[in-house]
């Protein structure tokens, strides 16, 4: 079955555009730090979600996932809700961007469990905040483009409420 899922990964890969450039929302980005906040010392989770825009992802909303995983240094959540999330914003015509969480004491660099999930999903943005309190609050985002393990870091933008698209560069 392991087989078949790699498969999968990699005809999509194909067929996805390469992000160069997330635009967060302000206001995604403050719930982002919010929720980095309160989950700590945990993980904080989520999934952005906004639209695509050739080599721009443009986030503008943001939805909390509860972590299943109550030890620090590790998250998931479940597929279930998960789902249920992008199915709720597909509906409202959002596209589904990518995931978001967050690394206590850490930083915003994929851990190696974090490239191992996220080659299942190739394209799939993953938004990974270092949060401590008292320090400063770094964002990174992180795509793997291709079955190789390659992953690129994708620069990010914090736009004011009603700026979208290449209209900010």
């Amino acid at each position: 079955m392991r087989s078949l899922s790699i498969i999968y990964s990699s005809i999509i890969a194909e067929n996805l555009p390469i992000l160069k450039r997330l635009l967060l929302k302000r206001s995604v980005f403050e719930e982002i730090r919010r929720e980095s906040e309160k989950a700590y010392p945990l993980e904080a989770c989520g999934v952005l979600f906004g639209r695509l825009e050739g080599e721009e992802a443009i986030v503008s909303k943001y939805r909390s996932l509860r972590n299943v995983i109550e030890t620090p240094g590790r998250f998931w959540f479940s597929e279930r809700e998960w789902m249920k999330v992008i199915c709720e914003e597909r509906k409202l015509g959002l596209d589904y961007i990518g995931l978001f969480h967050s690394h206590p004491r850490g930083s915003p660099i994929p851990s190696p469990a974090d490239r191992h999930r996220m080659l299942e999903c190739p394209g799939e943005v993953w938004v990974i905040a270092a949060y401590e309190p008292k320090k400063l609050f770094k964002l990174c985002a992180w795509v793997i483009l291709d079955l190789n393990w390659s992953f690129s870091k994708i620069y990010i933008t914090v736009v004011q409420e009603g700026i979208s698209g290449s209209h900010t560069a």
